[in-house]
């Protein structure tokens, strides 16, 4: 906007900033291997990253606030998740033999959203018991067996239901009957 005068030149500086801050949180969100974003994609030995991560590692450090401390925690917090991510990706790629990551697999967000499908079953429970959140978590691992995928090419039915059913009861429940039929006594 600066560069079409709808913004004055001071907004310049700002604009870096917000545009810095965008490229980080893609680098630390990537959820696929390739994207149109900048850092939005995969993490890899050739993609960038570690050198993007080095420079604004230097760049946060150079920040100054105006107030006593001269910092802000969010600073501090990025230059150690940004540590921690280099870190990890050595790691990774050196002694597993990683290719890429994606970092959206690092951040809690999966596991939030697990939590919120959770509360939502039976009436929205904020702060569920051991018993109820087992129930809750059972009955929404039930209620994902029987979903179908949105990207199927036929109607739903229930045959796709019924085998994950019937696997889950033959590998689970199985061996109970197992048990059970040993100890009725056989009157044929």
């Amino acid at each position: 906007m600066v560069s079409f005068k709808a913004l004055p030149l001071d907004a310049t500086a700002t604009a870096q900033l917000v545009e810095k801050f965008d490229q980080l949180f893609n680098c630390f969100n990537s959820r696929r291997f390739d994207s149109t974003s900048t850092m939005a994609h995969a993490l890899t030995d050739k993609s960038g990253h570690i050198q993007f991560l080095q420079h604004t590692k230097e760049w946060l450090l150079q920040l100054k606030c105006r107030n006593k401390t001269q910092s802000l925690p969010c600073l501090e917090g990025w230059l150690l998740s940004i540590s921690a991510l280099e870190q990890l990706w050595s790691d990774l790629s050196e002694n597993f033999g990683f290719r890429f990551l994606l970092t959206s697999r690092l951040n809690q967000d999966p596991l939030e959203n697990l939590f919120s499908v959770v509360s939502g079953k039976g009436g929205h429970r904020t702060n569920p018991d051991a018993k109820e959140f087992k129930s809750a978590l059972r009955q929404t691992m039930v209620d994902s067996i029987m979903t179908t995928s949105e990207h199927q090419n036929c109607e739903k039915d229930l045959a796709t239901s019924l085998f994950n059913v019937h696997h889950i009861q033959q590998n689970v429940m199985e061996p109970q009957l197992t048990n059970i039929q040993r100890e009725v006594p056989c009157t044929i």
